[in-house]
């Protein structure tokens, strides 16, 4: 009796430790929408990815015309992009940040190329439209991605779309100047909305992370011996912390209408100076 007691609660100790043991999720719940491109041969995440890599370089060796190279180096992007939701679904670290960092290269080589072969005086207007529409694309799958992301995720997702803006201004360049300009307005407006729907550090959930922590420290100090000494500058520390949070909320929020208030009167559309006058 007391060796099957024994066997059972060995057992259960070293399922608990196999349990213990398995790292938790980092961005189980974060996920992008099927994406109009497919993903490579070779995920991110294997150890043979480098064969892909070598096939992706010949197809730009390949490519002999900046025009053909932008092409070839859009198309990659497109895989990554690809790639990247099936990282996200296995919560690969690793290949995830292959797949931004692909996303993010790949589309400035693009618009680099794309650019030269313009300077060289190519029509390449219509690529530039085709490649414009596949970068829109891409940034519509991130903006939901960053709705969803938190901590070193959000912030890897948020520096791939600020990276993509970018590069899309340089695609936009070889647009016709009517169009450049509707489309460049269009880009400052949402890249600004990006920034702000994106919870920057000093979004109002802020004071109910620092209070949460507040309580999880005490929780701690409570089951430690702590000194005094420590106790009072901890809690010095958090009322400082705390003002500070305040201000930048306070800030934040100020920002959040200043920048309401500027949309609306962008997006509104000018009045008749005939109704004006007859006003």
């Amino acid at each position: 009796m007391v060796r099957k007691t024994l066997i059972f609660s060995t057992t259960i100790f070293i399922f608990f430790l196999l349990v213990s043991a398995t790292p938790a999720p980092l961005y189980a719940n974060a996920q992008i929408p099927p994406t109009a491109e497919g993903p490579g041969l070779i995920l991110p995440n294997s150890p043979f990815f480098f064969l892909d890599e070598i096939k992706q370089n010949l197809r730009i060796i390949l490519a002999v015309r900046p025009q053909d190279k932008a092409e070839v180096y859009n198309s990659i992007a497109g895989e990554r992009i690809a790639e990247l939701r099936f990282m996200l679904a296995k919560d690969n670290k690793k290949g995830i940040e292959i797949a931004l960092k692909g996303i993010s290269e790949n589309t400035k080589a693009s618009a680099d190329n794309l650019s030269d072969a313009q300077f060289r005086g190519h029509n390449v207007e219509k690529l530039a439209e085709m490649i414009n529409v596949d970068i829109k694309r891409r940034q519509e799958a991130l903006d939901v991605l960053l709705s969803q992301a938190t901590g070193e995720l959000k912030t890897m997702v948020l520096g791939t779309q600020t990276s993509i803006y970018d590069s899309k201004t340089k695609v936009v360049n070889a647009f016709s100047p009517s169009q450049k300009e509707i489309e460049m307005k269009n880009d400052i407006k949402k890249q600004t909305s990006t920034t702000v729907n994106s919870g920057m550090a000093c979004n109002p959930d802020l004071l109910n992370k620092i209070s949460v922590l507040k309580k999880q420290v005490d929780e701690k100090n409570a089951k430690s011996n702590i000194s005094s000494d420590k106790k009072n500058k901890l809690t010095q520390a958090f009322v400082k912390l705390e003002k500070a949070a305040k201000q930048c909320v306070e800030s934040y929020s100020a920002f959040v209408i200043s920048y309401k208030e500027f949309n609306e009167l962008l997006s509104a559309k000018p009045q008749n100076p005939q109704t004006q006058t007859q006003k």
